[in-house]
């Protein structure tokens, strides 16, 4: 399907690429491409190294791909050079979420562990693994200043992680199962999405300041603008919601009955891009526009394949910036010894720190008998919560990075993968081979 270019969406001068995961172990690429006053998304590669449905996705900012599957392994990808950058095996259970800050990447499964990795050069290290949830932990969140992780579990609780000391902080019982948490982009506020329910919360009051009742359960959740996120809901709808009013502000109806993934691209404070997956198989390119808190929706291009698609990323760049990308993950000399004198730096391990356990609690529906007493969310823990993320950035080498803490101690990695080259399958015969193999499925 190819939608008629209009002459104000802004795709000109952009290298926007959409990344798949599928049930059917498949990594599907999308490119759009500009011919005959038309855009189409045309398929860029395909990849089925995993052996196991794709759930999860997360593309680093020197763009090096990390997708998660059933089969329990993390399959790396470097998007510039396009060759296969290696395995991580660390996990024991389906992988659920992915997320990079920086130059760490952090992991879950459904066995309840979450893991921190540490890319060097040309390696990656899992620095810690976090353990705490009963069953499986089902979705993820750094702060924006990298020092406070928020994940949810099956069982029904709600965890704040310290990751300047890699220890728990806090755990709130939850009504009901959480889905999807979120961190909103200044840190303020966080985002909760259960049973059809989206709650805002606020991190400084520790409290729930907005309950949304969504038109079906919401499948998947992003920040379209610092102040405005989309929720992909069960009944076809894409839904926008302003964070600071919990109001919904626009809806978009697709032609599908189910919404399985969105992922957002901020271009400028007026517009983004927005792609979404549905369940039959439908991707979509949209222009976000806002306009004195209005919200506007434009298809861009649209496409449909065989394959059911569970997670998607959108990847935008600049032709310019693609042009002189050169991969990253072979390293030089000068790189090696770099990696000498960071080694050096890493003093004391993680575990051995004494910091003072600090805070972050939400308040969902009817609680459940709490775990912890009420007042250890005292308005003087919020001030150390309040103080631990204030100050410098995510790019600031404060102690949450370890790397940039010279009083702790060398922390030797629990597994570790090496770079391999390996060339991105031709997309063309890999989508011809399992157009069959669905084709066959179905009459089965």
């Amino acid at each position: 399907m190819a939608a008629p270019m209009k002459s104000h969406v802004p795709v000109e001068g952009l290298k926007v690429e959409l990344v798949i995961g599928s049930y059917y172990q498949v990594l599907y690429g999308y490119e759009l491409k500009e011919s005959n006053n038309k855009v189409e998304l045309d398929v860029s590669f395909t990849n089925n190294t995993h052996c196991g449905s794709v759930r999860s996705l997360a593309v680093s900012s020197n763009k090096l791909l990390a997708s998660g599957s059933t089969d329990e392994n993390i399959q790396l990808f470097d998007l510039k050079s396009r060759y296969e950058a290696g395995t991580l095996m660390k996990h024991s259970g389906t992988i659920t979420d992915i997320e990079f800050y920086n130059e760490f990447m952090i992991s879950c499964d459904d066995s309840g562990i979450i893991c921190i990795w540490k890319v060097l050069g040309k390696s990656f290290e899992c620095m810690k693994t976090l353990s705490g949830h009963k069953g499986s932990v089902s979705s993820l969140s750094v702060h924006p200043s990298g020092k406070i992780l928020l994940s949810v579990g099956q069982d029904k609780t709600l965890r704040t992680w310290n990751l300047v000391t890699a220890k728990r902080a806090y755990t709130t019982n939850t009504p009901s199962m959480i889905d999807i948490v979120r961190w909103s982009p200044d840190g303020e506020k966080y985002i909760l999405c259960y049973n059809g329910k989206i709650d805002i919360c606020s991190m400084a009051k520790a409290a729930s300041l907005h309950t949304i009742k969504l038109p079906g359960r919401g499948h998947s959740l992003d920040f379209v603008f610092s102040e405005i996120f989309a929720v992909g809901c069960e009944n076809g709808l894409l839904v926008f919601v302003n964070v600071n009013s919990g109001v919904i502000i626009h809806e978009y109806k697709t032609a599908s009955n189910r919404i399985k993934c969105v992922s957002a691209h901020e271009l400028d404070d007026c517009k983004s891009l927005l792609a979404l997956a549905t369940n039959d198989g439908v991707v979509e390119l949209l222009l976000i526009s806002q306009n004195h808190g209005k919200v506007s929706t434009s298809l861009i291009a649209a496409t449909k394949h065989d394959l059911r698609p569970i997670c998607l990323q959108l990847i935008v760049n600049t032709y310019e910036e693609s042009k002189e990308e050169k991969s990253t993950l072979v390293s030089t000399g000068c790189e090696k010894a770099v990696e000498k004198e960071a080694d050096k730096e890493l003093d004391t391990s993680m575990d051995d720190q004494n910091v003072a356990v600090t805070a972050v609690k939400s308040k969902v529906g009817k609680k459940r008998k709490k775990s912890h007493p009420e007042e250890d969310m005292s308005d003087h823990c919020m001030d150390k919560i309040k103080k631990m993320i204030g100050g410098k950035g995510k790019d600031s080498k404060s102690d949450a990075d370890p790397v940039h803490n010279k009083h702790k101690k060398h922390m030797k990695p629990v597994d570790s993968v090496k770079i391999t080259k390996q060339k991105f399958s031709n997309p063309k015969k890999q989508h011809a081979k399992h157009h069959d193999q669905h084709i066959a499925e179905e009459s089965d």
